[in-house]
């Protein structure tokens, strides 16, 4: 059963993570099937988050993709699931990379949304505007 889980880990190809960055900005369903495939892929219990992890930050260097841009972006949809999917991915990347840990921390955009989201009373309310 341990054989048969390890060759499902999916290692992903620069062309496959760029088309998962850009899928982000699309449709509800869409962005949250990328957003989540995002963070399966950097999630510690993968055996290859760390390999995962430095294809996205060479996409990004490249300007092929920037994984926070879109993530960013989701906290100002309004679907609460998306929101916590978009966070929950966005927790992932900086695990152990003081590169991501600098480049979430020196994002106005993200840091503004995320002191937005602190700041709501519900954050969660479908009813609340957009961040």
């Amino acid at each position: 059963l341990a054989k048969a889980s390890r060759e499902k880990v999916i290692k992903p190809s620069k062309l496959s993570l760029r088309i998962t960055i850009e899928r982000l900005g699309q449709d509800k369903q869409t962005a949250e099937q990328a957003t989540w495939t995002i963070w399966g892929l950097l999630s510690t219990w993968n055996p290859h988050w760390q390999r995962n992890q430095e294809v996205l930050d060479l996409v990004r260097s490249n300007g092929q993709g920037d994984v926070f841009e879109g993530l960013t972006s989701l906290l100002a949809r309004k679907d609460t699931q998306l929101k916590l999917k978009a966070l929950g991915a966005l927790s992932q990347l900086p695990y152990f990379s003081r590169r991501n840990k600098h480049i979430m921390a020196s994002s106005p955009k993200l840091l503004s949304r995320l002191s937005r989201l602190a700041s709501l009373d519900d954050p969660w309310d479908h009813n609340t505007q957009q961040i």
